[in-house]
């Protein structure tokens, strides 16, 4: 079990704010995503959403490296916006799973 440990010896632990890490969908269960939609105070459309995913990817991986062994998140809207983050740049070849 200590031999298995040992390969992750170099990976980092990464915690990050996002800060409103929100997709385009208004999900009419939460209503603090509604400025974060095409019609929303924040104009959010699938291009920024895109740049921003890809940004945190980037970012991500400037870690060290190595691609973090364990990522932590705050202000992340959902599931689906992890799973897409995880999809961008050098994230996609370490399959992170939300």
């Amino acid at each position: 079990m200590l031999e298995d440990l040992q390969d992750f010896s170099n990976r980092p632990v990464v915690f990050y704010n996002v800060e409103n890490l929100f997709d385009i969908v208004d999900d009419p269960n939460n209503p603090g995503d509604d400025e974060y939609t095409p019609s929303g105070e924040m104009k959010w459309d699938e291009e920024r959403y895109n740049k921003k995913l890809e940004a945190l990817s980037e970012a991500i991986s400037f870690s060290g490296k190595f691609n973090p062994i364990f990522i932590g998140f705050v202000e992340v809207e959902n599931k689906g916006v992890l799973e897409d983050l995880s999809k961008k740049g050098k994230l996609q070849s370490s399959n992170y799973s939300a």
